[in-house]
């Protein structure tokens, strides 16, 4: 078990812990038994509570806590806060070595992330294949995070994203979804690339929603 201070503000607290399971009930549930432990670091009072599941199976998190939580067959990571600092989080986690087939691009990305994914010299994602996986990710990162503020099923091409230093910036073209004055909101991702995983998180501070 590790905490990932890289990945978050210090105001959040993200934890990492290694696994070995083919089971996704297994990783659930270590996955929820972390974020009770990241619960009780924050300083929750409800951090014994059971983490619940809405209808979707995404976690209920206890009243004044926001947080995510996602897993691979070998690590689970989660992050939690409290929601007068944050209105929700979304992270994502991928074992590096993934390979995601590269027809996958012509469905969630757009023109302009296809040219980025195809022909980019990028020092961190120095491959097509990690480039189309940190997309992918940093995508999933962006529906948890918005998930449980408008329960809107997105389309992978409603998150238009575009490489910046630490990560990427998303521009959110769904009508459904209104984040502050704005229907098109700019949200941040932070991206983390670590010998054998990379991970992603979206955070929507509270003052983005009215």
């Amino acid at each position: 078990m590790r905490r990932l201070n890289e990945i978050l503000p210090a105001s959040c607290i993200a934890m990492e812990l290694a696994i070995d399971t083919q089971v996704a009930r297994e990783a659930s549930t270590a996955g929820r038994s972390l974020a009770r432990h990241a619960l009780a670091l924050l300083g929750s009072s409800d951090a014994a509570s059971i983490i619940g599941r809405d209808p979707r199976g995404a976690p209920l998190w206890p009243p004044n806590c926001v947080g995510s939580i996602s897993h691979t067959k070998k690590r689970v990571i989660v992050a939690v806060a409290h929601a007068q600092d944050y209105s929700s989080l979304g992270i994502d986690v991928e074992e590096d070595g993934r390979a995601l087939p590269l027809r996958l691009a012509q469905r969630i990305a757009t023109d302009s992330e296809r040219a980025w994914i195809m022909d980019c010299d990028d020092e961190v994602l120095e491959s097509v294949r990690l480039r189309l996986l940190a997309l992918a990710s940093a995508k999933e990162s962006i529906f948890k995070a918005l998930w449980p503020l408008h329960h809107v099923e997105l389309g992978f091409t409603d998150a238009r994203l575009t490489r910046v230093p630490g990560g990427f910036s998303a521009t959110i073209t769904n009508d459904k979804v209104v984040t502050g004055n704005s229907e098109h909101a700019t949200l941040e991702i932070t991206l983390l690339r670590s010998r054998s995983a990379l991970y992603t998180a979206t955070r929507i501070r509270a003052l983005q929603i009215p």
